[in-house]
């Protein structure tokens, strides 16, 4: 009998993974700890009860949003303003290190 795996849970199953293999602690987001160094917490949950696929937190501070997509996906505009919504939507419990946004890879 053969389990069938969605796209998503393949990627996911890739993307932590390559995490962990970075030296992140991948957990979901009832198992977030703010005593953990460096980790990624699964469908973090933004304002508005948005889920982003990824928050990166660095002692205790998020650091990045990791959004997702598929290996087709052109990356386009629609990607690029998903990203920006993210970083003005933190919720207020995360602590972060700069509230600015990133624009093509520079702050």
């Amino acid at each position: 009998m053969s389990i069938d795996v969605k796209p998503e849970e393949k990627a996911r199953i890739k993307i932590d993974n390559w995490l962990e293999k970075a030296g992140w602690k991948v957990v979901s987001r009832d198992q977030y700890s703010n005593e953990i160094n460096a980790q990624a917490v699964k469908e973090n949950l933004m304002e508005g009860n948005l889920k982003a696929d990824y928050m990166l937190f660095l002692n205790g501070k998020a650091i990045a949003v990791l959004e997702a997509k598929k290996a087709e996906n052109k990356l386009g505009d629609d990607v690029k303003a998903q990203a920006e919504n993210y970083t003005k939507i933190l919720p207020p419990s995360n602590q972060y290190w700069y509230n600015s946004i990133v624009k093509y890879g520079k702050i």
